[in-house]
């Protein structure tokens, strides 16, 4: 435990637990956090039509090519199709580069491998988990697992590891499909050094947290930072969503002046597409501060000598993925095992691959409605994180031009110090547009 963050290591997994008050600016504690009048509107509908999910990408593909059970990158860096009917390669690989892009390694000659489920099965089995509410309240994470072929399900406690294996099986889902485990709930956290930039730029230390882009929406400067960064009620899922006007944000500290005040930041909702019964929930761990008193440097993040807090100078964004995909080269899709980087004020910027891509997340029950607050399809990496690293860009690793790709923005994590195994969570670019108003990230 330090001062900017916590975490135990509890059977073999990396349990993270809330932090410290001191971790988090004070604030009244009669503050209030609703939508101001002159704020978009509050609803996360408003601006999820047209979202796409790579799970919903992956049933795109499932329904073109009966035999598709997901793909992913193995650890050497090769591309790997899981098919039901390995014999289907040249239909699969047809239809994923239609659907998913000329990815690096869909070719004729990709390796495939054969795998007892298509994903279209193991989704419509999470689907079942997620109709019932008395399954739901014990389950931390849910995820059609491709690297795995199974439903992967997180749970509270070993009873309820038993019980819902029971209660699935009965129901219908095959013992073999399914992996039920105790999860650790992966809580926020909360120095790249605390230094002063004269622009904003991702990375940048927040003081209690990170920076993660600079965007530019209906002609106004804006930054993103995370959700649970904006208040704190004691209570991680109490801290998401809802505009906190009381909460003066400085870079680095409140002796280089206030750089913003929250605009917008949707409350959770319990109508969201997907949301499981007895839920509320978001899309991503995302809130937009409007700039005040200082310039942005629109398009850049900060660099570190990786695993320091070194400041080497800065990669420039050239585009994003988004959609599931990059609409421009290299097209790559948020599949497991995607190299990527982040930069964040206490352990600058670290490198690591996807681990999990779009699990459900339960954060805790929100104090305001007694609901479970969920976030849907995150994605977990495994480069190292900790307390103040909380809003730092996910990106993918600059070329030899400096020049990189947007991919989301981290929210919560820690390594194992026994084990050094590290987890991040971290929100899609793909899903914090489907919440927020457009903005423009590059110039």
């Amino acid at each position: 435990m330090n001062s900017s963050g916590c975490f135990v290591a509890l059977a073999a997994l990396i349990t993270l637990v809330g932090c410290d008050q001191h971790d988090m600016p004070s604030q009244p504690s009669s503050a209030t956090r609703s939508q101001p009048s002159d704020a978009p509107p509050a609803s996360v509908a408003a601006f999820n039509e047209g979202a796409i999910t790579l799970d919903e990408l992956f049933l795109q593909v499932n329904a073109s090519e009966f035999s598709f059970g997901g793909l992913y990158y193995r650890p050497d860096g090769k591309l790997e199709i899981a098919l039901a009917d390995t014999l289907r390669r040249p239909q699969a690989v047809a239809v994923a580069r239609r659907l998913l892009g000329a990815m690096p390694g869909l070719n004729d000659n990709v390796d495939v491998r054969k795998v007892d489920y298509t994903f279209q099965q193991l989704s419509d089995w999470r689907a079942l988990l997620q109709s019932r509410a008395e399954w739901m309240r014990l389950v931390r994470t849910d995820d059609v697992d491709e690297l795995e072929n199974r439903l992967r399900v997180g749970v509270i406690d070993d009873a309820s590891v038993a019980y819902l294996r029971r209660a699935l099986t009965a129901a219908g889902v095959p013992s073999k499909a399914l992996t039920v485990v105790v999860a650790p709930r992966l809580a926020p956290s909360q120095s790249i050094d605390n230094r002063a930039f004269s622009s904003l730029v991702g990375g940048a230390s927040l003081g209690h947290c990170t920076i993660g882009f600079t965007v530019v929406s209906g002609g106004l400067s804006y930054f993103f930072t995370n959700s649970h960064c904006t208040a704190f009620t004691g209570s991680d899922a109490g801290n998401i969503g809802g505009v906190n006007t009381t909460l003066q944000y400085y870079q680095p500290d409140p002796a280089n002046g206030v750089v913003g005040q929250e605009a917008y930041d949707p409350l959770p909702s319990p109508t969201l597409a997907g949301c499981s019964i007895g839920d509320t929930c978001r899309l991503s761990d995302a809130a937009m501060i409007r700039v005040q008193n200082r310039p942005i440097s629109l398009g850049d993040i900060a660099l570190t000598t990786l695993n320091s807090v070194t400041f080497t100078g800065y990669t420039r964004i050239v585009g994003e993925i988004t959609l599931g995909t990059s609409p421009s080269p290299p097209y790559l899709i948020l599949a497991a095992g995607t190299q990527l980087q982040k930069t964040g004020r206490t352990t600058g910027t670290t490198a690591g691959t996807i681990v999990s891509s779009c699990e459900n997340r339960g954060l805790g029950t929100d104090p305001r409605t007694g609901l479970e607050v969920r976030l849907l399809c995150q994605h977990q990496a495994d480069f190292a994180s900790a307390g103040g690293d909380s809003g730092s860009p996910v990106f993918v690793p600059p070329n030899s031009s400096g020049q990189t790709y947007l991919v989301g923005i981290y929210h919560s994590g820690g390594c194992d110090p026994v084990s050094g195994i590290c987890r991040a969570g971290f929100s899609s670019l793909s899903s914090v547009r489907a919440e927020f108003p457009q903005f423009s990230i590059k110039p």
